[in-house]
């Protein structure tokens, strides 16, 4: 199988088309591309205000972070965060998109300009975000079990 790529900047989309030699079969599919590090800063900096916000690059998308738990994140320059209870009560015209396929469902976040919309939502969903799972550690030399968060 041979793989071609074609990368169109005027829609920050990619259009992967995929060449069978068995046959010569030809299929194309619409990808959206990575989160822009643009963007990332841009939420970042609409977010300021509000303490402790982090975030963790992971496979060209961003997790963000909230005092320690995952609050949601950046996916193909869309902010979606977890829906959570307090999340559905805050925003009021809810639209759940998927992140990336196979995931769950996440809310995205339209009002990404309004500074204080956003500052205030993620006030509000803090207390309703799961804890960090700790995770373990096997020292296989002596059978010793370290845990962290």
């Amino acid at each position: 199988m041979v793989i071609f790529l074609y990368i169109s900047s005027k829609h920050h989309r990619c259009l992967e088309c995929l060449t069978s030699i068995d046959n010569g079969e030809f299929y194309t599919k619409e990808k959206q591309m990575a989160s822009s590090k643009e963007f990332l800063e841009y939420i970042l900096e609409q977010l300021s205000e509000v303490e402790e916000i982090t975030y963790r690059a992971m496979m060209g998308e961003y997790i963000i972070y909230y005092k320690g738990r995952i609050a949601g994140g950046i996916y193909d320059d869309r902010l979606l965060i977890k829906p959570v209870k307090s999340a559905i009560d805050y925003v009021s015209d809810i639209r759940y998109e998927v992140p990336y396929e196979g995931a769950k469902e996440m809310i995205l976040i339209e009002e990404v300009d309004n500074k204080e919309y956003l500052t205030e939502l993620f006030k509000a969903i803090y207390d309703d975000l799961p804890t960090p799972k700790k995770k373990k550690i096997t020292n296989i030399e002596n059978n010793s079990i370290l845990w962290y968060n």
